[in-house]
């Protein structure tokens, strides 16, 4: 399992990627997610990522005991990189350098 997606406080979605435990992506809605992962994984992933919304706004666990909360996340990315590099404002996450 590569990447996760994670639903964020402000009911958008972001990616996150176990392979260098960081978001590949923020702030989606539901359909800039599918085109997300249509245009990286292909065609045939959006039935995929449907499931998987689906299960995450019901309140289940798409990747059983690996699924993360987005609290999780961050946790995650603290512990990996030592700072924290993205923060949270109006329930949207901003990159460092979008920071001031």
């Amino acid at each position: 399992m590569s990447w996760q997606i994670i639903r964020q406080p402000n009911n958008e979605y972001c990616i996150f990627s176990t392979i260098v435990d960081h978001f590949i992506a923020v702030n989606l809605s539901r359909d800039e997610l599918v085109d997300f992962y249509i245009k990286e994984r292909g065609k045939y992933s959006d039935k995929r990522v449907y499931n998987v919304l689906e299960e995450l706004e019901n309140g289940m666990k798409p990747y059983h005991q690996f699924t993360m909360t987005f609290d999780e996340s961050i946790q995650q990315i603290k512990s990996c990189h030592g700072t924290f590099e993205v923060k949270i404002e109006d329930d949207s996450i901003l990159y460092e350098k979008d920071f001031n």
